[in-house]
């Protein structure tokens, strides 16, 4: 008689169970790192557009003004997030302190959060978001 080779029942079963444990410990762990990355990225876009809007200051003596851009647009020549809104705003009219605002969309884990970068009329920036402190990057908590 021929000895039986392969793996039984109880032997597939417990590899599932295993592989279905793991899983329910990555996939939020995923979601969180996602939605950390995501903050970063906004974040990132908005840094680089800092230097935009200081020469705008410079040159128009007041803090420029943005609705809400459309996802996929570019501002200023930098690209805007597919991941929310872009807006900029004078804190005053005429000032130039002013908030640039990235509300992030539905489509991601952060979707009714918001990131915010405000200028004070001194010229320092400062970050702040609605968001939870273990999603946003460090200098926003």
């Amino acid at each position: 008689m021929k000895k039986q080779q392969g793996f039984s029942l109880v032997e597939l079963m417990i590899v599932v169970a295993v592989i279905g444990v793991l899983s329910a410990i990555a996939i939020p762990q995923y979601q969180n790192y996602v939605a950390k990355s995501q903050a970063a990225a906004a974040l990132s876009t908005m840094s680089g557009l800092k230097t935009n809007i200081e020469n705008s200051i410079a040159e128009n003596s007041v803090f420029p003004t943005l609705p809400a851009t459309a996802a996929g647009d570019t501002t200023n020549g930098v690209p805007v997030l597919t991941t929310g809104t872009l807006a900029l705003a004078p804190t005053a009219e005429g000032s130039v302190g002013g908030t640039m605002v990235y509300a992030f969309n539905n489509t991601t884990q952060l979707n009714t959060f918001t990131l915010t970068l405000t200028r004070g009329v001194n010229g320092a920036w400062a970050c702040s978001s609605s968001a939870a402190n273990a999603l946003v990057p460090r200098e926003c908590r």
